[in-house]
């Protein structure tokens, strides 16, 4: 299968699907946390396993649009737990290309649109912001 490559316009463009798409993907998966954890989680197999088949959907469903979903983060510190008042993102990567070099296009849920690049070896923590330039 041929990769797709987004120009950051294309990129935005796509953020409204992908935004929804995005949000199952994090009401499912905090479906699956609380089963998974719960005191009767043996007799929820077949919920777990229906909501464990729904995620891959989902997954498939931004695979077919050309991004991908790189897993979810928090703003609370690093080993405590998310409080109310903050928040849960999912990260998604759409590849591209900046000053002619191979990128993904860096998009969090909690923003508002897609501020940010970084190589596919760097990695969300070599995430920097776009050059005004490229806006």
């Amino acid at each position: 299968m041929v990769k797709k490559s987004f120009t950051l316009s294309e990129a935005r463009s796509a953020l409204p699907l992908v935004r929804r798409i995005v949000s199952d993907i994090l009401e499912v998966s905090q479906r699956i946390e609380a089963l998974a954890t719960s005191k009767n989680a043996g007799s929820q197999a077949p919920l777990l396993g229906s909501l464990e088949e729904k995620l891959a959907e989902l997954n498939e469903e931004l695979a077919s649009i050309g991004c991908s979903y790189k897993g979810r983060g928090s703003s609370a510190p690093p080993g405590k737990p998310v409080q109310a008042a903050q928040s849960i993102y999912a990260l998604v990567d759409f590849p591209g290309k900046l000053e002619g070099r191979d990128v993904m296009w860096c998009w969090r849920s909690d923003e508002a649109t897609i501020w940010h690049y970084h190589t596919a070896e760097d990695g969300y923590v070599g995430r920097m912001p776009i050059p005004r330039e490229a806006l």
